[in-house]
């Protein structure tokens, strides 16, 4: 959606400015969270939709005890969802910058820019540079709650005067949604891939529920007349009704900021909910050997845990069964166990790695 905001502020967007151009409608983040608002931007969070374009294909969600995350492949560059859905008037542009962590560990720069007049959730490209997999982590528990990953910060500029160019740039990337829906998944999963299709389906119509859907169904029955007369207007040409549309839309919303921008939350809140359903559901379709390295990385220290104590468990048993028991031979077996206990950490480590290199 198209409109001029009224903002007299110009460049860079402090804290305070940002939520006053939001409290003016100029610009909408939902789920908006006050902890991801910075000094001079706003710090985007991913979803588990995570598209891997050297391999043309989801990355596998991996889940663990305290935090869920993807392998990224070196040499590769991903797509990755955010939650936030961002909407802006034609005055308002932005520009997005990795966070220090992450460059820190391995990944590269982000170097593109928010369109004006911007509306949707974003796909945002991540890239390893590295010779080895990185680790890149999606949400993390910490004291009972959910942390998720800041992993790029917007910041946003007022332009002087509004663009009257629209943006090429199209929210949702149907085209790799549609893509994802067949690839890499198992044979005995093929036939019910229609759940994966309704999934995509319902993405699709979350995308088309944006900003100008909520406006009209706020709408009182006098703008509702307005709107309808002007629908039904055959006087004016194209160009005519396009820029009297646009008007009455702004208008209207300004008039209803505050239960639009309440929607507008709601309405985005389900469009994470979908895409991360279907990237749920997804991942129960992938091949077998996808989900059993899945599953050993998951819970990889109780299984190398249980295995080791049936291990001492047999061993105590063997001992426990001798009449004779050599004190030199319960020495070497207790020092080995407590050997076992020492580098247990980095033989798990090292399985880990190795069912990690697995999961393509």
């Amino acid at each position: 959606m198209n409109y001029e905001d009224d903002l007299m502020m110009y460049g860079v967007l402090s804290n305070n400015d940002i939520e006053e151009a939001m409290s003016k409608g100029a610009i909408f983040i939902a789920p908006f969270d006050e902890s991801q608002l910075q000094p001079s931007g706003y710090n985007l969070t991913p979803t588990y939709f995570i598209y891997s374009t050297k391999k043309k294909k989801l990355l596998p969600i991996i889940r663990q005890k305290n935090k869920v995350f993807v392998m990224i492949d070196k040499n590769d560059t991903v797509l990755i969802r955010t939650r936030e859905s961002i909407a802006v008037s034609s005055n308002i542009t932005g520009e997005f910058n990795s966070k220090l962590r992450n460059t820190a560990i391995g990944f590269g720069h982000i170097s593109t820019t928010l369109d004006p007049g911007w509306e949707g959730q974003l796909l945002i490209p991540y890239n390893n540079p590295t010779d080895k997999k990185i680790e890149f982590v999606i949400e993390e528990k910490a004291c009972g709650r959910i942390i998720y990953n800041s992993f790029v910060t917007l910041t946003f500029y007022h332009m002087n005067s509004v663009a009257t160019k629209s943006s090429d740039n199209k929210s949702g990337r149907w085209d790799i949604l549609d893509e994802t829906v067949y690839r890499n998944n198992s044979i005995l999963k093929r036939k019910k891939v229609e759940i994966l299709e309704d999934l995509a389906d319902q993405l699709k119509e979350r995308d088309n529920c944006g900003l100008e859907s909520c406006i009209l169904k706020n709408l009182n029955e006098a703008e509702r007349e307005q709107y309808d007369n002007l629908e039904d207007n055959p006087s004016i040409s194209e160009e005519e009704y396009c820029e009297a549309r646009q008007k009455l839309l702004a208008k209207y919303m300004r008039a209803h900021i505050r239960k639009i921008r309440n929607m507008y939350q709601q309405e985005m809140e389900k469009s994470i909910d979908v895409v991360n359903k279907y990237i749920d559901t997804k991942q129960k379709f992938l091949p077998l050997r996808y989900r059993f390295c899945r599953f050993i990385v998951s819970n990889l220290k109780a299984i190398v845990g249980i295995v080791v104590l049936l291990i001492i468990l047999i061993i105590w048993h063997i001992l426990g069964n001798r009449e004779n028991v050599d004190s030199k031979k319960v020495t070497d077996y207790a020092l080995g166990a407590l050997a076992a206990y020492i580098l247990f950490p980095f033989f798990v480590k090292a399985i880990e790695k190795w069912f990690l290199d697995k999961i393509r």
